[in-house]
């Protein structure tokens, strides 16, 4: 029986595209690098259900045995395409539902991608602002970690305590916080995000907020259609 698990083979078609992919990454436009990896991942992700149909249709009866691995692949791809969708969305729906998405199936590395998002959203509305510090909430809290820093969680409280004179003073402004430490007040949050880089300071331990009332529970409602349609 002719055998092509030796080369040239899949395996090596595969190792092949991954190869080149990764060579090509060095040659493509900066402000084309986001749309390279939009396109290879829709067209990988257009052939992946006829692939996993055609394994399944080809194994022995021990399917069971390698369905795990191939399922994996989907969610690799979907993973994929959310983590794009919250950096370069097509649409504001588009990227509420990738947060959403985020809140049920994010991991601990998308803390990092997250917390970039939150100091340059590509939508900005106060709920998705909310939206994307419950979605921090939410993948922390799945595993087990401190939702905030114990220098987060002393600022929030100064925080509370101090809004109101705030409020008085510069409402409407963004205010930073390190522990019991108010340290900058800004007109913007791009600006105060400005100045906590160029002090060096570790945003693991500040807080910023908004220096506007305090606002009642997210509606999660709000978004349910959207994550129906999605998913």
């Amino acid at each position: 029986m002719i055998s092509l698990h030796n080369p040239p083979g899949v395996q090596e078609l595969f190792s092949n595209l991954h190869q080149a992919i990764q060579v090509s990454e060095k040659y493509i436009l900066p402000e084309k690098e986001l749309d390279f990896e939009r396109q290879v991942a829709t067209l990988i992700g257009s052939c992946l259900s006829g692939i996993i149909h055609s394994a399944k249709h080809c194994s022995n009866n021990e399917w069971q045995k390698i369905e795990k691995e191939w399922h994996i692949i989907p969610f690799t791809y979907e993973k994929l395409t959310r983590r794009l969708d919250l950096v370069s969305p097509a649409t504001e729906e588009d990227f509420i539902a990738s947060l959403w998405w985020m809140c049920e199936c994010g991991e601990v590395e998308d803390l990092n991608l997250l917390k970039q998002v939150k100091e340059s959203p590509p939508f900005q509305t106060r709920e998705i602002d909310r939206l994307i510090d419950f979605t921090i909430e939410r993948i922390t809290k799945r595993f087990d970690t401190l939702l905030l820093s114990e220098f987060q969680s002393i600022g929030w409280e100064k925080f509370q305590q101090e809004l109101p004179l705030l409020m008085e003073t510069a409402p409407g402004k963004w205010v930073a916080y390190r522990g019991e430490s108010r340290i900058a007040i800004e007109p913007s949050k791009k600006e105060i995000y400005k100045v906590l880089k160029k002090e060096n300071y570790n945003l693991n331990e500040i807080l910023v907020r908004r220096i506007e009332p305090l606002p009642p529970p997210l509606d999660l409602r709000r978004y349910i259609n959207v994550v129906t349609q999605e998913g």
